[in-house]
């Protein structure tokens, strides 16, 4: 019988299958996307065949361990339980688990910057303001950096409150609200402004050695003194005290009065296609537009009238 155990031997050699001896090296910390999470996913394959190889690539491919959502958490696989897991699913094709003793998986994220998320956010909002003029905009309560799955997320804006300022962003997680931020901004714009050199009391007439004017970023609607104003600063006068580098508005700046109390002008009545003018004196003190008293001095009737210039008023009743 002896002469015989070298082909028994070499019989069964030939008849084993000829994915033995394929092995996968399993890794110590994988990452995944959201999905199916799979044996192969696991670890690198090696076999001594590409036959073999393709025969148990298929199957680890198939052999499916859990489902991966956006929130799922961390998991661990240690290499027994996952041999048990082939040899049941594949008890008649031979698998040799090697490498880490256990297998962490996670999710692949990425980070979008506090930057990436407020830049992404002033682009539909300008799309929404199609300004006439350089705008950016300004939040008051910035994005904040945040980590998302990889190539999982999308971003909606609910732009309603946009001219007031605000609005609300959602962050979709496979289609599913995930995050949601409010978000309030201010609108500037780049305007032609003034602006005092040095420090100014209030009162005092305005010096053009001491105001500038330049090009600056102001919030949308800000009442600026207009640039035009240069061309009369003599009858301009500071409302308040204000520091160096203060951006002028209209508020910050009264006219000197051109008419005072008891002074005598020509006042212009308009009637039935005539224009009528009379004498009169001024009972109030008045710039240009605002509306005083005056009192006819041939019939000494008062009347109320809008002050045209240092001369003249336009009687309105």
């Amino acid at each position: 019988m002896l002469p015989f155990l070298p082909r028994i031997s070499l019989l069964i050699a030939t008849s084993l299958s000829p994915i033995q001896g394929c092995q996968l090296q399993l890794k110590q910390e994988v990452r995944v996307n959201p999905g199916f999470l799979v044996l192969a996913n696991l670890g690198s394959l090696s076999c001594p065949s590409s036959k073999a190889e393709i025969d148990v690539s298929k199957k680890l491919n198939e052999l499916i361990l859990a489902r991966m959502f956006p929130s799922s958490p961390k998991l661990l696989f240690s290499q027994n339980s996952l041999k048990d897991k082939w040899s049941q699913s594949h008890p008649d094709t031979q698998l040799n688990l090697t490498g880490a003793p256990e297998v962490k998986i996670s999710l692949n994220h990425e980070t979008l910057k506090n930057t990436e998320f407020a830049e992404l956010v002033t682009q539909e909002i300008l799309k929404v303001l199609n300004p006439d003029v350089p705008t950016r905009i300004q939040f008051r309560n910035p994005p904040r950096t945040i980590s998302l799955p990889a190539g999982e997320w999308s971003m909606e804006l609910d732009t309603n409150k946009v001219q007031s300022g605000h609005v609300r962003v959602q962050i979709l997680i496979s289609g599913k609200v995930s995050q949601q931020y409010f978000l309030s901004f201010d609108i500037l714009e780049k305007r032609l402004v003034l602006k005092t050199t040095t420090s100014q009391a209030r009162g005092s007439q305005l010096d053009p050695n001491l105001i500038s004017i330049e090009e600056n970023w102001v919030p949308k609607g800000t009442d600026l003194l207009p640039a035009s104003s240069l061309g009369h600063l003599d009858r301009l006068l500071f409302a308040r005290d204000l520091e160096a580098e203060k951006i002028l508005i209209r508020r910050d700046i009264l006219e000197k009065p051109v008419l005072s109390r008891r002074q005598r002008v020509q006042a212009w009545l308009h009637r039935d296609g005539l224009r009528l003018q009379m004498e009169a004196e001024t009972l109030q003190d008045g710039r240009i537009g605002d509306v005083i008293e005056v009192i006819a001095l041939s019939t000494r009737r008062k009347f109320t009238a809008k002050i045209l210039d240092a001369h003249n008023v336009q009687i309105l009743r």
